[in-house]
């Protein structure tokens, strides 16, 4: 039997289309996989993304693994259309699947392998292209006429929200939950007080997030402030129209906000503009805020933001080369001896291969449970059809079903991956984490910070001394067995760690996450850069 994966898309105008809804789409994928001998190991799927673009989270996803995964044989997709509808985007991440060995299969356009079915193809595309290429055009033109009209085409910015009225007609309204925080950002800002960085931490300890639920970064604190939006005005391909929307600040508001980051620009040009060590990477014991570093004609210093006038933290200025000098100190008693790694790498290896011998039988179970959740699945759709069940029951079910076939094939994914190339990966991490003081004196200012940015998670601080470290895995696990060396010339440090007493599945569960952190790529950074 053969490998694929499997691709679904919707974007917002097509969900409502009849044949085109993510279940249909991956029904029929199926059903052409069980007819033609094919294993689907993971279905993809974009909810409300064009394929004009590649920009679909799913998409990248899958030829991601495409390119790390030897044993996909085939991606299917229902429609060649679903997979692009972009003929550079197309023949781009075809040539990717063709160099990997990967057929590209469409499951209702009976594509052959030979000449005049790749020109089908071509021809599918190329149609494809046209139609994605001229709904633009008619949609860019509408979005003119609304502009001109004062209204905004877009989605609301931050403060404000989407609606439309019972004729079906848009409008852009006052939103009650964050319109009050954006006017407190405004007249916070135009104090003179707060930095993009220290806005967005006071913010977000306001509540203020997107409707995501994530916490506006400094850019995005910076692309408020300077929006006229805010005063009513809308600004768009390089033309102002007064807006018919409320604005959320005054006009004289938002000059004293422009007026503060124009004399802040002339403030940073007089001085040169420096990178710092840590910057990011260190907080407040006091307040539990992330400091910030500044330079100053005494010279440079790391501070906590919200010492001004605030009688719970009293943080001093900190000479940035103080805290420096300590995380030397710390690189140096952190280093495991040539012993405790001999003792460390036989732990890793014993905990591999002891997952490998007892994931055998979850994994026939899990594969059971996939074809028995996607058979349920496809009832549940013909039953839709047949208008046996109502939207509502089909909804409920298949939700409940898509879950269980998703977190079997996550499972699935983590128990037949093949870790021996982890196993390297935690090796040479071994080898970072044994010559972390000798590598802080070699490299350069950039490797430098972005070793302490692979290592710790947090660092805290009090009264200009460290007081407790957080270190990112897989370097919590590898430097546990530190903490009394760490304590004899720090003894009243909070070296936080992975714990010393732990299962196998524990420790291997804790691992497999650790090569897949946010970090990993600057660590095989750092470790190409030694050579390793």
């Amino acid at each position: 039997m053969k490998n694929a994966l499997a691709y679904a898309r919707v974007s917002t105008k097509e969900q409502a289309e009849k044949g085109l809804s993510i279940p249909a789409q991956l029904k029929a994928i199926r059903e052409y996989a069980k007819s033609h001998d094919f294993c689907i190991l993971q279905e993809y799927t974009d909810l409300g993304e064009s394929a004009k673009t590649a920009n679909r989270p799913g998409f990248k996803k899958m030829i991601k693994r495409c390119q790390k995964d030897k044993t996909v044989d085939a991606v299917i997709v229902h429609k060649i259309d679903r997979f692009s509808r972009n003929n550079i985007d197309f023949f781009a991440y075809k040539a990717i699947l063709k160099k990997e060995g990967i057929r590209l299969i469409s499951a209702s356009e009976n594509i052959e392998e030979t000449p005049s079915g790749e020109f089908i193809e071509n021809v599918l595309v190329a149609m494809a292209q046209f139609y994605s290429s001229n709904l633009a055009e008619e949609v860019l033109k509408g979005m003119k006429e609304k502009f001109r009209k004062g209204e905004w085409p877009f989605k609301a910015p931050i403060g404000y929200k989407n609606i439309r009225d019972e004729k079906g007609h848009a409008y852009i309204v006052e939103d009650k939950k964050t319109s009050y925080l954006i006017r407190q950002m405004f007249k916070l800002y135009a104090t003179g007080q707060y930095s993009f960085a220290s806005l967005s931490e006071e913010m977000a300890e306001r509540g203020l997030k997107t409707k995501y639920g994530k916490h506006l970064s400094p850019e995005r604190i910076k692309s408020t402030l300077t929006n006229p939006f805010y005063i009513g005005i809308l600004r768009l391909w390089n033309e102002k129209r007064k807006g018919k929307h409320k604005p959320l600040v005054d006009e004289t508001l938002f000059r004293q906000v422009q007026n503060v980051m124009k004399e802040r620009k002339i403030t940073q040009d007089r001085w040169q503009k420096r990178d710092f060590l840590l910057r990011g990477l260190l907080y407040c014991q006091n307040c539990k805020r992330r400091l910030t570093a500044e330079v100053h004609e005494r010279g440079s210093y790391y501070r906590c933001p919200y010492n001004v006038n605030n009688p719970i933290c009293k943080e001093p200025y900190i000479p940035t080369k103080h805290l420096e000098s300590q995380i030397e100190k710390l690189y140096n008693l952190m280093e495991p001896t040539p012993r405790l790694l001999k003792i460390l790498k036989a732990e890793i290896e014993e905990v591999q291969n002891n997952f490998k011998a007892k994931s055998s039988n979850e994994i026939q179970n899990l594969k059971r449970r996939i074809r028995e959740n996607e058979a349920k699945m496809d009832t549940l759709v013909d039953n839709l059809a047949t208008k046996t069940i109502t939207p509502e029951i089909y909804k409920k079910y298949s939700q409940r079903y898509e879950k269980e076939i998703k977190e079997a094939r996550d499972r699935l994914a983590v128990l037949e991956k093949d870790y021996s190339r982890n196993l390297d990966f935690i090796d040479k991490c071994m080898i970072l984490a044994a010559t972390l003081s000798k590598l802080h004196k070699i490299f350069s200012f950039q490797q430098k910070k972005k070793l302490a940015k692979a290592l710790f998670r947090r660092i805290w601080v009090k009264n200009k001394e460290i007081k407790r470290i957080e270190l990112n895995p897989p370097f919590d696990f590898l430097l546990r067995n530190q903490t009394r060396k760490i304590h004899k010339v720090f003894p009243n440090l909070v070296f936080e760690h992975y714990p010393i007493k732990s299962t196998q599945k524990e420790k291997f569960e804790h691992l497999r996450i650790a090569i897949d952190n946010p970090n990993t790529p600057l660590i095989h950074e750092l470790i190409k850069s030694i050579g390793g």
